[in-house]
């Protein structure tokens, strides 16, 4: 999407009350100035102008920053120097391969300028990767500084029962909040979303419903009605919402017949 397919709705996200709203990914500069031929940084200016009220949340590579190799420490604490200064609030950090070694000084570099540091683990299925080990690195992470610890499964592998028990220690073991990011890649995500909340989850990443499900995240709206009459209610405008999404159905439209 370029900032004109983005902006003109901007101003209806920002009426919603969300948490943060993602607006950097880790591919941000290679996309909009290879393909795109836009400036990333003036996205982010633009999208803040008409964004006032939302936190604006990036993903990094960590230590890769926005790249594809390991960055000295006085790059990255420059950079989110000036991340923040043009608008960024929420830093979604994560590594490639879960090693802690590259995310401590993305971390302190964030917490340095003042902003919110979310340290982010992948998920997996294997032997290393159990239950007591995610409550490991959550402590990690938490004494690097970290303000949220969020689980991310991209390949939507996290069964119900497991988010449960896996949210339920994490909240036990750790004092920051607990997000959870997971894709719809095998159609288990509404519900390891609804049982993780259940456990005691704090946040969880959304798409709005023209851009969800598949390999992306559960719809925004569809979370929301969900929850509505519980104690996770978010209490989101739905007439809102639904605004939002019939923009996003047109402009779906709109960028396929340009691909």
């Amino acid at each position: 999407m370029t900032m004109d397919d983005m902006l003109p709705v901007a101003p209806l996200l920002d009426r919603l009350g969300f948490f943060s709203l993602e607006v950097w990914s880790g591919s941000i500069f290679e996309c909009c100035m290879r393909f795109l031929k836009e400036d990333p940084w003036e996205r982010l200016a633009k999208l803040k102008e008409k964004l006032p009220r939302t936190p604006l949340k990036v993903l990094t590579r960590a230590q890769n920053l926005f790249g594809f190799r390991i960055f000295p420490d006085d790059v990255v604490y420059t950079f989110t120097k000036h991340a923040v200064r043009n608008g960024c609030d929420v830093f979604s950090i994560f590594d490639a391969l879960n090693d802690m070694r590259n995310m401590e000084v993305p971390i302190k570099a964030v917490k340095r300028e003042g902003a919110i540091a979310e340290a982010c683990v992948l998920y997996a299925v294997n032997p290393i990767y159990t239950v007591d080990k995610f409550v490991e690195i959550g402590k990690t992470l938490e004494g690097f500084g970290c303000d949220i610890f969020s689980i991310h499964d991209s390949s939507g592998i996290l069964a119900p029962s497991v988010a449960f028990d896996l949210v339920q220690r994490l909240k036990k073991a750790l004092n920051i909040r607990v997000c959870l990011h997971f894709h719809c890649t095998t159609g288990m995500a509404m519900m390891s979303y609804w049982e993780g909340c259940r456990a005691g989850a704090d946040i969880i990443d959304t798409s709005i419903s023209p851009l969800s499900g598949g390999a992306s995240l559960p719809p925004t709206e569809g979370m929301v009605a969900g929850f509505i009459g519980t104690a996770h209610d978010p209490k989101f405008d739905m007439t809102l919402l639904n605004d939002v999404k019939e923009y996003f159905s047109k402009l779906w439209e709109k960028v396929f017949c340009r691909l």
